[in-house]
């Protein structure tokens, strides 16, 4: 048995070992490896841009803060995808080393309006160098948001890794669905905001049906919904602030997805907050 162990050991943990556990839910892991070693790995991110809401991504030349002495040129690529998961388009940056460059959505094309999701994967020839250390250059950077007439961006970062990359352009899921239900309650208090907005994504490459339940005080159930999402689709849901019993405290999200936490949009009289539970 040691033997056979031994002989298997290469191909359980290699990329295609990933997958197979993933497939066979034994000891699945919550992500699986690309399988180009000079491919980047990005979070997926939302993205809301409207005559209501602007949206900014904060991208630096993450090749050249890895190797500093070679100071790389990074070109990255962000990759838009709409509220249902399909690709709207991609756009190029060449980056300079150690360059950070502000990227307004609603900037790239005029049609792009709404919301959705978009990734986000740098190239560079020295990130083939990290493949020696079994790793992968990650995107997990930060996103800010506005509204008209806010002099500061409400900014948070990335949730979990979703997809990669090759250098090529070839995208692939990097996130797995589980065999087994999750559950995710956000770590905060929703009363004491005016309103807020869940912003839930689909982090995997099959659709995932998505189960919210809305809490009141003293953990009475007020509310619960079904969604069915898209791969790397995305859902928001609004909720006003009630009085009495029905004012909600806290939420929790369910499905087959490891670590489904929302992001979370409080409204207040003077401002909001954008942030993770």
């Amino acid at each position: 048995m040691i033997g056979l162990r031994m002989a298997l050991r290469p191909i359980y943990d290699s990329a295609m070992g990933d997958r197979l556990r993933a497939w066979t839910g034994f000891r699945a892991p919550i992500n699986v490896r690309p399988f180009t070693p000079s491919a980047t790995v990005s979070d997926l991110f939302p993205w809301r841009a409207d005559p209501d809401w602007e949206t900014c991504f904060e991208l630096m030349n993450m090749p050249s803060l890895l190797y500093p002495d070679d100071a790389p040129t990074d070109r990255a690529t962000i990759v838009l995808y709409t509220n249902d998961g399909r690709e709207h388009s991609r756009h190029i940056f060449e980056l300079a080393p150690f360059e950070r460059r502000r990227i307004e959505i609603s900037t790239l094309r005029d049609d792009v309006i709404g919301m959705g999701t978009f990734a986000c994967f740098h190239a560079a020839p020295e990130l083939r160098g990290l493949s020696a250390h079994g790793s992968h250059l990650s995107e997990r950077g930060y996103v800010g948001f506005r509204r008209p007439g806010d002099r500061l961006w409400s900014y948070v970062h990335g949730n979990q890794h979703v997809l990669s990359a090759t250098p090529a352009g070839d995208v692939s899921p990097v996130a797995t669905k589980s065999y087994r239900e999750w559950s995710f309650r956000p770590q905060l208090r929703l009363d004491d905001a005016d309103a807020f907005d869940l912003v839930i994504s689909n982090p995997v490459s099959r659709p995932v049906t998505l189960s919210v339940r809305f809490f009141g005080a003293h953990g009475c159930e007020i509310e619960r919904l079904i969604a069915d999402l898209p791969p790397r689709g995305m859902t928001l849901l609004s909720r006003d602030r009630a009085d009495g019993d029905d004012r909600i405290q806290s939420v929790e999200t369910s499905g087959r997805c490891i670590m489904w936490r929302p992001l979370v949009f409080k409204y207040y009289a003077s401002h909001f907050d954008a942030l993770h539970g």
